[in-house]
């Protein structure tokens, strides 16, 4: 009797020319399983981004409410970030989250012009406060959009998974069968 070298589970989702339909779906699902792994994986990293994104418009808040006057009068003022390298980063942050541009501009015309940090007002980082919040509850909602996507390709992966799992089952019985009948 010739031995029968086992497959490689490469192998043998490369092998769907059997005239076996169990093997046939087993393959098939054992396929869509890999795709949907594929995306699966894809559509996680697309969740950490997007909370990575939340992540870092929360830190700018914070970093930003830390230049906010304690002071009452509506004209009393703060500098703006710890030296002018900080200011100016704190502008581009801003800018990258698409906080009006022309407010922006107004305080690094006070930078290039004085050649120190900006005056900011109680309402100007209330102002960027906002904008800046308004765009983290967009990202939250699109997160929670993504992660029912996450989920739906999940739940589609165990799926296909378990319905090729089942097919091979199937299929060992059935030759474990008909093996049995042939003694």
């Amino acid at each position: 009797m010739p031995t029968v070298a086992p497959q490689t589970v490469d192998e043998w989702m490369e092998s769907g020319d059997s005239i076996n339909p169990l093997h046939n779906l087993a393959v098939a699902n054992a396929r869509l399983a890999n795709s949907l792994a594929r995306a699966l994986n894809l559509q996680k990293l697309t969740v950490e981004d997007i909370s990575d994104h939340i992540n870092r418009i929360s830190d700018l808040i914070t970093r930003i409410n830390l230049y906010k006057t304690t002071k009452t009068g509506p004209t009393d003022t703060e500098p703006l970030g710890k030296d002018v390298a900080d200011a100016n980063a704190i502008l581009d942050q801003l800018e990258l989250e698409g906080v009006d541009k022309t407010k922006l501009d107004t305080f690094r015309a006070q930078i290039t012009q004085t050649g120190l940090r900006p005056n900011v007002l109680a309402s100007d980082i209330s102002f960027f406060t906002t904008a800046l919040q308004g765009k983290s509850e967009s990202l939250s909602n699109k997160s929670q959009q993504e992660q029912l996507r996450l989920q739906t390709f999940t739940n589609r992966y165990t799926q296909a998974s378990d319905q090729a799992s089942t097919a091979l089952q199937k299929n060992a019985q059935s030759i474990g069968t008909v093996t049995n009948n042939f003694r």
